[in-house]
């Protein structure tokens, strides 16, 4: 065989570095830690962030185990983060972030939302100082009192949907806890205000 074309060494050349850099440079960036040094905590997290989740539901008094990601979804944790690395399809470590949170949201909406219905204290936990005041505007009423929040959850199905919904975003975008009572009250006022005064 002759000696290869130099067009060809040179188009052998840029392909490396169209498709490697990015590559290379992606999982570079993904093992940098907070304090500068490069580890495969990331990835720890990434794919198994039960302290993180754990000290969330301990934060809004839920009593059940947090959850964790189950078999599929891991499995489409994993084909999420591929993609985002790719040497064509990289995309941003924000994009990546939201993308994999999107995976188990539904699911641990659904269980926030399980939550709330079921104990009066995970309310009061999640508003905080709202809570007195959201609980007088919106909780059921009867000729004595007004009800819980739970209450509320457990009977009104329109109200479970709204908040399950503004769970799953908050959850997507983040979860930080000091947007929680915000996202609870625009989801339950939307729905106990009559149409009348929306």
């Amino acid at each position: 065989m002759g000696r290869p074309r130099l067009w060809r060494v040179v188009i052998l050349v840029a392909a490396l570095i169209y498709f490697f850099g990015p590559l290379v440079a992606s999982i570079k960036y993904s093992l940098i830690q907070a304090n500068g040094s490069y580890s495969l905590g990331n990835y720890a997290q990434i794919l198994s962030n039960g302290a993180l989740r754990s000290s969330m539901f301990t934060s809004l008094d839920v009593t059940a185990r947090a959850p964790r990601w189950s078999a599929a979804e891991r499995d489409t944790a994993r084909m999420v983060f591929a993609y985002a690395c790719g040497p064509v399809t990289a995309k941003s470590p924000e994009w990546l972030a939201r993308s994999l949170r999107r995976i188990s949201a539904p699911r641990i909406a659904a269980q926030l939302c399980a939550e709330l219905a079921r104990r009066e204290s995970v309310w009061t936990a999640a508003l905080g100082d709202g809570y007195a005041s959201l609980r007088h505007r919106c909780a059921p009423r009867t000729r004595i009192r007004s009800r819980g929040l739970a209450d509320l959850l457990r009977a009104d199905a329109d109200c479970r949907a709204a908040v399950t919904a503004r769970l799953e975003r908050w959850v997507i975008s983040g979860g930080a806890l000091q947007e929680l009572p915000r996202e609870l009250e625009a989801a339950v006022v939307h729905v106990r205000t009559p149409a009348r005064l929306a």
